[in-house]
């Protein structure tokens, strides 16, 4: 009795250790998310002032649509595969969560009591990888902007090469939805496949 007990022991602290690392990663994973757009967004701001005191100090303005052109281009990238990054981060972040869900299950098993005072579910299908909302959380919202804004811009200025001005300015202008449309599908693409995944290891489903 006394060796079952021990050996029940050890295995909650192994647990309460393994629910405490996942809550440090969760945690250092918002950060860097949230850093990783930050610096974007620093960078963004950089490279647009960068680019007018290049202009200023080389007198550059005979190549003025090509240079816009791309530097708003290699924002526009770097955006998209920061926008990339976001969302792995996100699920993994779900997926941790999860995981100290399993772990909540096992003392609330071990002990019924403890039920009603769980603050989240002991299950580790919750929560659900969404699309819903994700570009709407404020970091994410201005990632998107900028991505369609940079895109945009590239757009206009290659577009100003070979047409009327009305042309590629009302084209330029068409394409920033276009371009959020397009991140909006990516992200719930790539969101519900993710939840799709992540299904197939779920061994305790909430009631």
């Amino acid at each position: 009795m006394a060796t079952k007990l021990k050996d029940e022991t050890r295995s909650a602290d192994f647990l309460l250790a393994e629910f405490d690392a996942l809550q440090k990663r969760v945690i250092s994973l918002e950060q860097v998310k949230a850093n990783r757009i930050n610096y974007f967004m620093i960078l963004t701001s950089a490279v647009v002032a960068g680019v007018a005191a290049l202009f200023d100090a080389l007198n550059a303005y005979s190549y003025f649509t090509l240079i816009i052109a791309g530097v708003a281009l290699l924002l526009g990238v770097i955006g998209l595969i920061t926008l990339d990054y976001s969302l792995n981060d996100s699920v993994t972040i779900v997926f941790f969560l999860r995981m100290a869900g399993r772990i909540r299950r096992y003392f609330v098993d071990k002990d019924k009591n403890l039920t009603p005072y769980v603050a989240f579910e002991p299950n580790d299908d919750r929560p659900r990888i969404r699309a819903e909302g994700f570009s709407f959380r404020g970091s994410e919202r201005i990632l998107l902007i900028i991505n369609c804004v940079s895109l945009s811009v590239c757009t206009l200025a290659v577009l100003a090469q070979f047409f009327h001005w009305f042309i590629y300015v009302s084209t330029a202008i068409l394409f920033m939805p276009i371009i959020w449309f397009f991140q909006q599908f990516y992200i719930k693409k790539k969101l519900t496949n993710s939840q799709k995944g992540t299904s197939t290891i779920v061994r305790f489903k909430s009631p």
